[in-house]
């Protein structure tokens, strides 16, 4: 599996729409779909490709298989693999890993360890460094643009084409805040659980909305606010 990171990929536009999709995509989710399957056999299982859903037990994980397609087919180090697991109430564990730099994050339980870059060093006067992550259908949309123009004027915007990615970094602290737009469930699982368990804040914009739980299919914006660095146990 590891091996197939270095190799061509073959590529195909999913359900009739811009966004790419590799064969490693697939391969990677039907590994981690079957060893699910093979050791937690009553648990339910989300993963992106295909509208994968298997309904099962009160458990669900959620999987994102390659976080940044794009990324990985043009050469760059950020894309990702991201697991979340959870009940409606309870989070059991999460995984974000970066196969090309082997950087990591993992909850189990009840303790975050990992191994990520240092963040990058800041002046007190800089900025508040923030990222936002945006439906690939809307990420060139005059909306898209608008959002980022706005919060350009008061923050260092930065976006890497990764969800998961995004959130290592806010995690290991080389981001302050970020921000989802309406991201599918499956971008942002492992991140969110991460940094609550860290400490960190997770708010919806919607308000009256039902509670975002990692069951949640809606596309609901909400914020992830940077977490308590110390609570972390590093590897």
């Amino acid at each position: 599996m590891v091996d197939g990171f270095a190799s061509p990929a073959n590529v195909r536009h999913k359900n009739n729409t811009t966004e790419l999709v590799s064969d490693l995509d697939v391969r990677v989710q039907k590994f981690l779909v079957n060893e699910i399957r093979r050791a937690f056999p009553g648990d339910s299982i989300m993963a992106e490709e295909q509208g994968f859903n298997l309904h099962g037990g009160p458990i669900k994980w959620c999987i994102d298989p390659l976080d940044g397609t794009s990324n990985y087919l043009a050469g760059k180090e950020d894309y990702a693999i991201s697991v979340g697991v959870s009940s409606e109430t309870r989070a059991f564990g999460a995984s974000i890993l970066k196969p090309r730099t082997g950087e990591y994050a993992h909850l189990l339980k009840g303790k975050v360890s990992s191994k990520l870059r240092a963040p990058i060093k800041r002046r007190n006067s800089d900025p508040p460094r923030i990222a936002v992550g945006v439906p690939y259908a809307l990420d060139r949309s005059r909306h898209a643009y608008q959002l980022i123009g706005t919060l350009s004027n008061s923050f260092e915007v930065a976006r890497s084409g990764s969800a998961a990615c995004d959130l290592l970094r806010l995690v290991a602290g080389d981001l302050h805040v970020y921000i989802s737009a309406g991201l599918p469930v499956w971008d942002t699982a492992a991140g969110r659980i991460l940094v609550d368990a860290l400490d960190g804040r997770v708010e919806q914009f919607t308000r009256g909305a039902a509670a975002l739980t990692m069951f949640s299919t809606r596309s609901d914006a909400y914020v992830l606010a940077r977490p308590i660095l110390s609570a972390m146990e590093k590897l």
